[in-house]
């Protein structure tokens, strides 16, 4: 589907299933964008195919389901698959969604706590990958929750909280250097088997094959864990199995996710969750991912053609100027870029408090 000649385009090429595709038009800050999102049902030639298709025509690519790395403090761990798609664009930027995740996600949290919509103090919370959203977890620590780390539980499925960031450190540095070398789908659950159909409004909690086959080996010391906490944060995909595994003991907790559609919140509250909070905004039914928040912010400030001065003005900034290597566009821009954008864009006004 192609834009109009003065309308902005946005795609998000995703490992998860076209089930959950969507195309809308979107107006933002004056300008207006045609935002897609592309699933492949995991298969990553066709991803890498569709992303040298998009190069050069888009403005902004989006990656679903895969990170360039894996994060744990200062250190980076580079994902072989995530960069193998990113490499294939030459000419059009491409974002995993890192920066949203480490810049606007914990500022939008932080607000809804001010608002009560969310009160983490004294909560035992859940992250369920800090590698993934290691930012978010350390404002939920500042917030006052006491955060216990699930990469193990829900990555590996391996009955096993850490509730010491040095720990897991430790552990991290150890393990991250080989899984970063795995296939996605062997750690990773793909949204296409661990969908809300609309038809049956159940959960299929196939997951991923490593661990889907330790969760079931290790069901009732991982339930016991999963019980102890008052609230679930991260990625939707991983959460289900942490919905499906506790079943009927969900009430009073709440989740804190991304990417979730109206029919999907309204299952998990009947599931007897208290709250089902979204850190990105709603449009069209739908909570869009980092990845195509990321690809959106960078695509408005092309169009915008400025960025923010120090006095407030606007100047002329080389930085959205003849970019030629689309995986370290981005690292030019710093957290105050990331959120002038974000508060330019008014999308944090579709966040419902």
């Amino acid at each position: 589907m192609r834009g109009k000649p003065d309308q902005g385009r946005v795609v998000s090429v995703s490992l998860g299933h076209p089930s959950r595709d969507l195309s809308y038009t979107l107006g933002i800050a004056g300008f207006e964008f045609l935002v897609e999102r592309r699933g492949v049902g995991g298969d990553l030639e066709k991803a890498c195919a569709l992303v040298r298709e998009l190069d050069g025509k888009v403005d902004a690519i989006g990656l679903g389901g895969v990170n360039l790395y894996y994060q744990f403090k200062d250190k980076f761990y580079p994902i072989r698959e995530g960069f193998r798609l990113a490499k294939c664009a030459t000419v059009t930027p491409v974002f995993d969604g890192s920066f949203v995740k480490r810049w606007v996600e914990p500022h939008v949290l932080e607000r809804l706590e001010g608002t009560d919509a969310v009160k983490l103090a004294g909560k035992r919370v859940i992250l369920v990958s800090v590698l993934d959203r290691y930012y978010l977890g350390k404002k939920c620590a500042e917030l006052g929750a006491r955060v216990f780390i699930g990469d193990a539980l829900f990555g590996l499925g391996i009955p096993l909280l850490f509730g010491s960031w040095r720990a897991f450190e430790m552990a991290s540095a150890l393990l991250m250097p080989v899984l970063g070398r795995l296939p996605l789908r062997m750690i990773y659950p793909s949204p296409v088997l661990e969908e809300i159909t609309p038809r049956s409004k159940e959960v299929s909690t196939t997951g991923a094959p490593l661990s889907r086959s330790c969760m079931r080996m290790f069901s009732g010391m991982n339930r016991s864990l999963l019980k102890s906490c008052d609230v679930f944060v991260g990625d939707l995909p991983m959460l289900l199995s942490a919905i499906f595994t506790l079943s009927q003991d969900l009430e009073g907790k709440t989740v804190i996710t991304t990417t979730l559609s109206s029919s999907e919140e309204e299952h998990l509250l009947r599931r007897g969750l208290s709250k089902v909070i979204t850190l990105g905004p709603r449009i069209n039914g739908r909570s869009p991912g980092a990845n195509v928040l990321e690809a959106l912010l960078f695509a408005l400030g092309r169009r915008i053609g400025f960025a923010k001065g120090e006095n407030g003005s606007l100047k002329q900034d080389p930085r959205w100027q003849g970019e030629n290597n689309g995986i370290h566009a981005t690292v030019r821009l710093n957290a105050v870029d990331w959120l002038w954008l974000w508060e330019r864009s008014g999308l944090g006004n579709y966040i419902p408090a």
